[in-house]
């Protein structure tokens, strides 16, 4: 068997880009987009569906306690002031942080029955799409004066496109163009609406526009990057990001998406500093921890890696975790540890074949390399007779060649061949793996074979 680079697979969880309209707002509602490795994939290809995602309730710094204990406070003097607009919007911004949203909209209904003031409608309507209370919040809305109130238009728009009616969404858009063209929320929303679409060229020209108004937006920045990666422009999606981090270094949605660039590009170490930078302050993160320890490990820096990984696995025990800090005691020279690392996350990955694939891959290289071709023939016996339309190809085709590998260390030669011609007829996609296989049959026919006729053919 022509020997290759035999490369261990990390593996790191995808996480959806968050893409924000409005990143000052108290509530930062947004949507997603796929993650950096499903959007370079698809590049600016229009989403089927606009999902939600709620920033807000993200409290990895659990300010909602702090907040409970004012709540305290302003509900005995409620009686008081009940008639004040002021202290209505304060008593529900403070419900609001504290998680009693039920609380905020009473006090908002109450104060809007003595004045319905634009501020209270609008700050009743953000309560109530916190709530889930779409068509509530509609009618709240509505309720202000939609030819000046640019916010309130937004708002409709924004609930129209949550339901992905973006007909109607863009009729609300229009009144807020209307009100002022160069607003930054329009702006943003319009952006999203052409990513959405995959009309990025459209999408950065909206946030260009948002970006004169407003330079201190991590969001914007996080929307350009994203707008520019669907179109492959990688310098500029690393510039965006920086400026991204640069504005609001704990924003995990920036530094996610930085680290994953910096991977795809092998600059692992750039990624090393903002993400120990965040993690100090916020040590609750799986993602953070797993890209962290993913640049450490490629860096070179295998005994941080573990640490970050350990943090990891603290925080929620995932297969995937299991398989990379395999791979860091592989590098630490842990044989054992790294073995059993591997088997766990083989075991615990039984429920979902293309994550259990990549902890076999590299349970099999390890073995192989180490010449227990026995015990590689044994994991991977059964596995590569069946047939696997659910897995990676690239993967899957790294697992042939260490199948065939652990034959040829087991002196199989003629199953060998004849297993790999059997790999080569079957339907893969992938390039690189299909590539790998016929380089292999190549080589086979050629030296091992003497098979010059056969080789021509392949």
């Amino acid at each position: 068997m022509l020997t290759l680079e035999r490369v261990k697979e990390i593996e790191a969880q995808k996480r959806d880009i968050d893409i924000i309209f409005d990143d000052e707002a108290l509530f930062h509602l947004g949507f997603e987009l796929p993650s950096a490795d499903e959007l370079q994939i698809s590049r600016c290809k229009p989403a089927q569906n606009i999902s939600v995602v709620e920033i807000s309730a993200q409290d990895p710094f659990n300010f909602r306690e702090l907040f409970q204990y004012e709540l305290i406070n302003l509900s005995k003097k409620r009686d008081r002031f009940k008639e004040s607009k002021t202290f209505a919007l304060k008593f529900a911004g403070v419900a609001t942080l504290s998680g009693e949203l039920d609380k905020a909209e009473i006090v908002l209904q109450e104060a809007i029955k003595n004045n319905p003031d634009s501020r209270l409608l609008n700050k009743l309507g953000d309560t109530q799409i916190l709530q889930g209370k779409d068509d509530k919040a509609k009618s709240t809305f509505e309720q202000s004066d939609l030819s000046s109130d640019l916010y309130s238009n937004l708002r409709i728009a924004y609930v129209y496109a949550k339901s992905n009616d973006l007909s109607n969404a863009m009729k609300y858009l229009e009144n807020a163009r209307k009100i002022d063209p160069t607003d930054f929320r329009h702006q943003m929303f319009m952006g999203l609406i052409h990513l959405n679409n995959g009309q990025c060229e459209l999408a950065i020209r909206n946030f260009r526009v948002a970006s004169e108004t407003k330079r201190n937006s991590s969001a914007l920045y996080v929307n350009l990057a994203a707008s520019h990666w669907s179109l492959g422009h990688t310098e500029k999606t690393a510039k965006e990001l920086k400026k991204a981090i640069a504005v609001n270094p704990l924003n995990e949605n920036a530094l996610i998406f930085y680290a994953d660039v910096m991977f795809s590009i092998k600059c692992n170490e750039k990624a090393i500093s903002p993400l120990e930078f965040y993690v100090k302050l916020n040590q609750k993160s799986k993602f953070a921890w797993e890209r962290l320890a993913r640049a450490y490990y490629f860096t070179g820096k295998y005994t941080k890696a573990r640490h970050a990984l350990e943090n990891q696995i603290a925080i929620h025990d995932e297969p995937s975790a299991y398989n990379n800090l395999g791979l860091v005691h592989w590098k630490l020279n842990n044989d054992k540890i790294a073995f059993k690392c591997l088997y766990k996350s083989i075991q615990d990955s039984k429920s979902d074949k293309n994550n259990r694939s990549i902890p076999l891959l590299n349970m099999a290289i390890a073995l192989n390399e180490r010449k227990h071709f026995k015990e590689c023939y044994g994991i991977l016996s059964n596995f590569v007779e069946q047939e696997h339309t659910d897995i990676n190809d690239r993967v899957l085709c790294k697992i042939y060649i260490e199948y065939l590998s652990c034959l040829e260390g087991l002196e199989e030669y003629e199953k060998s061949t004849i297993k790999l011609n059997e790999f080569v007829r079957r339907d893969i996609k992938d390039v690189e793996g299909k590539a790998l296989l016929l380089i292999s049959k190549i080589y086979s026919d050629a030296v091992i074979n003497n098979d010059v006729e056969e080789c021509i053919k392949s």
